[in-house]
This record gives C-alpha cells, sequence and structure tokens, in this order.
C-alpha cells in the first residue's frame, strides 16, 4: 500500500520499464542497543524499532531545524552515504525464520563495511519491532563488492539457519544518512535520523525514513519524542522494515503508498514514461477516493495545474472505448485525467495509471487526540499502536475492495481545498420544520443533492463532562469536528472540521474516549443565493431546516429575515441548540418532535453556534 505493467491482481516477472515501488514515510526507528560488544569482530544486541509516517501536502515531515527539539540538545551531526545490499538463499530460508542479513559499505568503502544479522519480528501495529542484533565491522576490502559474504559472525548465524544452500544477493538499497546526536540532562542519548532511500538500478524507487536510535537511558525519552514528532509533523506509527517493503514491492504483493508532494511527480513522470508508448493517445490517469470523500478531486485539480497538456473527462461522459484501441480524445494525445469513486476496476474502463487517494490523519486532528490522550495518563508506548492500527497497509490483501486496481495509494492528510460540506459553518440558523416544495420552486432554491449521515459524539477520555468531538458518516467517507483550543474567553472557539478514515471511531475508543450519543438524519441540500438550506430528517427528532452560510463568518438579521420570508419561513420557531442537545431534550421528555409542517411562532434568540457540533 507489479501493478504498473502487469495484468490486475497477477505478479509477474518485474519489467526494466516499470515504476518502482516508492514511498513518501517518515519513519521512527526506536531502537535501543543494550548489550556489550560480543567479540572481536562483532557485536551483538537487542534492538527496538518503531515507524512513523507523514502525509501532509507538500509536507516531507523533516523537523525544523530552527526550532528544534523541545527537551533535547544536540550534542553533534554525521552524514554518511550507505550501500545496503540484502542476502538471502533462493528458497527465501532467512525470511522464513524471520532473519535477514545485510551488507552495508559505508561512503564509497572509506567507512569501512559493516555486516548485520538480525532475528525478530519486525514493526508491528505500533511501528515497533525488538529484534535480536549481531554486527561486524570489516576492512573496506572484505566482501564489499563480491557475491559471497566473508567469514564473520553475523554471516555465521546467517549460514546456521540457511544451512548448506548459498547465501544470495537479493538486492541493494542505496542510503543517505543524515543524522544528529541528541542529549538531556537525565543522561539519555539519541541518535535521531533522516534516511533517503533508493533501490540501486531503479532511481525512481525512493523512501524517506526518521529512525530514533537509543543509544543509552530509559527508552521514555524515545517515545515521548516519537510522540512529540507525531503531534508537531501529522507523522503516524508505520509497520514494515525497509527490506520488506521493497521486497513486498518487487512481488507485486504491496502499492507505494505517498504523500500528495511526491505523489504528483511519480505520476508526472510515469506519465512521461508512458507517453511514447500510446500511439498518439492520451495517457489515462484515473483517480478515486472513497464514497464521500473529497481526496481524488483536490488531487485531479493539482495535476491538472502540474501537467500543462492535461485535461479532465467529464464524470458523465465516462472514459472513451477508443482509448483502449489507440484512438486519441477529440483527436489529441496528451494526458487525460478521469475522477470519482468508481474510476478503478474492470467495468471503469480503460486507464494507464490508476491511483487510490485516501485521507490519513490531518495533523490538527492527530494533535487533538494526543493532547487528549496525553492529558488522560495514556501510556506513550499504548498511543502508539493505538495510532498504528489506523495506518493504511502497504499490501494489497488487505485494501478496500476498490482499491485492488491501483498503482499507487496516495496519502492525503490536507483537507480538500474549498469549505468541508460535511462541517459546522460559521453561520447558520436550524428551524423547526421544512419550507414546502412550492416555496422551495419559488424562491429559484437549486437542488445539491442528498445524503444519509451517521454522527457519533465522543467526550475526551480526561473531560467526561467537556465539549464532544463528533466524527459524522458520510458514505465511506467520515468527518471528525471538534472545538479548536486557545481562542480566548471573549469569543466561542471555532469548529475544526478534517476529514478522515471511518476506522478513526476504533481509533478513538482505543484511546479512553467516552461516547455521548448517536444520531442518524437524512439530508437534502439546496442552493439559494450564496445560502445552504439542508433539510433534515433526523431520526426520533422529526423535520428541521438548516440555514447555513459556509462562506460567510457573520450575517446580519435584515439578510436572515429576507431569506426565511422567501421561503415562507417568516416566524417559524427557531433554535440554537444542537442535535445532540436536542435528543437528549428528547430523551427526557422536554422536547416534542419537529414535524413537517411547524406553525408559527414567535422566533427565538439565537446564541452563537460558531461553538456548537451537533
Amino acid at each position: 500500500m507489479g501493478p504498473l505493467d502487469s495484468p490486475r491482481g497477477s505478479a509477474p516477472p518485474r519489467p526494466s520499464g516499470r515504476d518502482p515501488r516508492t514511498f513518501d514515510v517518515q519513519t521512527f526507528d526506536l531502537r535501543p542497543s543494550t548489550a556489550p560488544r560480543s567479540d572481536a569482530d562483532g557485536t551483538a544486541g537487542h534492538r527496538t524499532r518503531s515507524q512513523v509516517r507523514a502525509g501532509r501536502r507538500g509536507d516531507a515531515g523533516r523537523p525544523r531545524r530552527a526550532r528544534g527539539v523541545p527537551g533535547w540538545r544536540v550534542a553533534g551531526r554525521h552524514d554518511e552515504a550507505q550501500r545496503n545490499t540484502y542476502y538471502d538463499t533462493a528458497a527465501g530460508a532467512l525470511e522464513a525464520a524471520r532473519c535477514s542479513l545485510r551488507r552495508r559499505v559505508l561512503d564509497g568503502g572509506a567507512g569501512g563495511v559493516e555486516w548485520t544479522f538480525k532475528r525478530g519480528r519486525g514493526p508491528g501495529r505500533d511501528g515497533v519491532a525488538r529484534r535480536r542484533e549481531v554486527n561486524a565491522r570489516l576492512p573496506a576490502t572484505a566482501g564489499a563488492t563480491g557475491a559471497a559474504p566473508p567469514a564473520c559472525k553475523p554471516v555465521a548465524r546467517a549460514r546456521k539457519v540457511a544451512g548448506a544452500a548459498p547465501l544470495l544477493p537479493l538486492f541493494t538499497l542505496l542510503t543517505e544518512r543524515r543524522q544528529l546526536a541528541l542529549a538531556r540532562p537525565d543522561g539519555t542519548r539519541l541518535a535521531l535520523a533522516l534516511d533517503r532511500v533508493r533501490l540501486a538500478d531503479e532511481p525512481a524507487y525512493q523512501e524517506a525514513e526518521i529512525e530514533i536510535e537509543l543509544l543509552d537511558g530509559d527508552e521514555g525519552g524515545l517515545a515521548e519524542l516519537a510522540l512529540w514528532l507525531m503531534e508537531e509533523y501529522g507523522l503516524l506509527p508505520m509497520r514494515g522494515s525497509k527490506r520488506g517493503r521493497a521486497l513486498a514491492w518487487r512481488r507485486g504483493e504491496g502499492l507505494p503508498v505517498v504523500a500528495p508532494a511526491l505523489g504528483l511527480r511519480l505520476i508526472a513522470e510515469r506519465v512521461a514514461a508512458l507517453a511514447s508508448h500510446t500511439h498518439g493517445r492520451p495517457v489515462v490517469v484515473a483517480l478515486a477516493s472513497p464514497r464521500g470523500s473529497g481526496q481524488a478531486r483536490a488531487l485531479a485539480a493539482a495535476l491538472l495545474a502540474r501537467l500543462p497538456d492535461a485535461r479532465p473527462l467529464a464524470a458523465e461522459r465516462g472514459v472513451p472505448p477508443d482509448l483502449s484501441l489507440g484512438g486519441g480524445a477529440d483527436g489529441e494525445a496528451g494526458t487525460v485525467i478521469v475522477e470519482g469513486p468508481d474510476r478503478l476496476g474492470a467495468e471503469a474502463g480503460h486507464s494507464d495509471l490508476g491511483v487510490w487517494v485516501k485521507p490519513g490523519l490531518p495533523r490538527p486532528l492527530l494533535a487533538q487526540i494526543l493532547g487528549d490522550a496525553r492529558a488522560a495518563g495514556r501510556d506513550p508506548w499504548e498511543i502508539l499502536r493505538r495510532c498504528g492500527e489506523y495506518v493504511v497497509p502497504l499490501q494489497r490483501r488487505y485494501l478496500n475492495p476498490a482499491a485492488h486496481w491501483a498503482d499507487l495509494i496516495v496519502i492525503d492528510n490536507a483537507p480538500p481545498p474549498g469549505p468541508p460540506r460535511p462541517g459546522t459553518p460559521p453561520a447558520q440558523v436550524k428551524l423547526w420544520g421544512w419550507p414546502s416544495e412550492a416555496a422551495l420552486a419559488a424562491a429559484g432554491a437549486a437542488p445539491l443533492g442528498a445524503d444519509r449521515e451517521e454522527d457519533h459524539f465522543f467526550r475526551p477520555p480526561a473531560d467526561p463532562v467537556g465539549p464532544p468531538l463528533r466524527v459524522r458518516l458520510r458514505e465511506d467517507a467520515a468527518w471528525v469536528s471538534f472545538a479548536a483550543a486557545g481562542a480566548g474567553d471573549a469569543a466561542p472557539p471555532p469548529i475544526v472540521t478534517c476529514e478522515a478514515r471511518p476506522r478513526v471511531l476504533t481509533l478513538l475508543h482505543g484511546l479512553g474516549y467516552t461516547p455521548a450519543g448517536r444520531l442518524c438524519k437524512e439530508r437534502r441540500r439546496y442552493g439559494l443565493d450564496g445560502w445552504e438550506l439542508a433539510l433534515d430528517r433526523v431520526a426520533g427528532l422529526g423535520h428541521f431546516c438548516e440555514l447555513r452560510r459556509p462562506d460567510a463568518g457573520t450575517v446580519g438579521a435584515r439578510e436572515r429575515a429576507a431569506v426565511l420570508a422567501a421561503l415562507g419561513l417568516a416566524g417559524i420557531r427557531t433554535t440554537g441548540a444542537t442535535y445532540l442537545e436536542l435528543w437528549r431534550e428528547a430523551r427526557a421528555g422536554a422536547t416534542p418532535p419537529a414535524t413537517g409542517d411547524a406553525a408559527p411562532c414567535p422566533p427565538l434568540p439565537v446564541p452563537g453556534e460558531a461553538a456548537r457540533i451537533g
């Protein structure tokens, strides 16, 4: 989370022109080493590894040097170039035994050659792996380029697992490492490294990994630093080692998972490579995202801005059948962008490149969740594990069926451009009842569609009576709304709405959020002179009308009264209560249901609703 040049679902031998597996991920490789040197030619120890992904638009997740890392002092800097070659038998004996053997040539041989044998599981759901490692540093002339591993302790350990089968080189990863040595007053020392990785002989294979190695001290400092980086830069724990991700990609079992900045570049490179093989017809790029999500639409807009010869294909037209037969669309070459939830799959028509686009956890939402979990005293390692369970897997068999036909997965932690439809607008009025169909037609209200929404409300784990957090499920997407902190007492805090995956419900439960209610409603939306009119039928409550102004922070009473008069709603009872509050009052018998033909009554005062979620 191969496929680009092979039939969907198959894994043939990799052709030389295939687009390599590429990741725009950041990894905390949390690896404390405690054991002393074991002998003259090697060191042995236990290491812990944790990985974290970044996915904000255009942000590689690198810590900003000017800001530094709170609580830590930079004790040194070090850069090095690595050439890492991985070995196994032809039958994969080391992999079957959860072992690996790696040869690392440092700085072109000037830093010597390091052999490493590892035994144990790779990173799990929390991105943490604790494995036994045996290392040996040898002169540059000792097996630096030859296929046969030299005699040293790591190789001897690998041969015990491999038996009589020879150890053969599998592939080589080229790594540029920039490393900081961090220290804090209690004696804890860490190595924080940024690794930029590519596959030898396939330059487009790229990976960015942040690794934290505990050199001395308590593991708690390592977990705290990982959580700070997650909260500050929108990172998430990630499963899988460099070796495991490369193997999955080479076998066609895994998919590249990248952030939008790298995804745009990879798509552009792939389009350029395919253009010479399409014989005058356009290159077709299909973008799809879960139903109810705007991520594919946002990526399509970015692609159209990046590719000068690209043009969109209207969703209602579909993909012309002659695209797969060599004929151009409208007689032109270039690139055609098609977008929609059904744009991938056998029945979607021909495409040269399929991209599945999903949201991650946007940084504001992740910071809110982590802050609530830490305020409740949750263990840092438990927080890492729970966040890791949210992460999109890399292998096809775990993916949404709609994504099985994709060649690339783009994870976008930034909200789609424009106001989020399922969010809370800065100005709205809730009325008891609906306008008539005749009044809607006479006012010129234009239908915008209908949706079914399911709202789940949660209280923070450390504040069971505090403002609720709302998860709105619409089709296959989730929208999380919460009150932003730090607005002060003079004004109600604004509501922040972020797109997420429905799996965020499991994450909230796991981090100790308390369910505070659940509502279902059907919503019919209309547009009217810059207003959005939402006609809601709320289960257990009745019919309501919300007059919403997504693009205005303040709306005068006269302007609002004019719209209500045009809809025939002048004098209809209004309320500033949220649906959650009305639902609770109804359960207590204090609020009668709202009918579809509410009788006019004196309007009630409408308090500021910008800080209300419901």
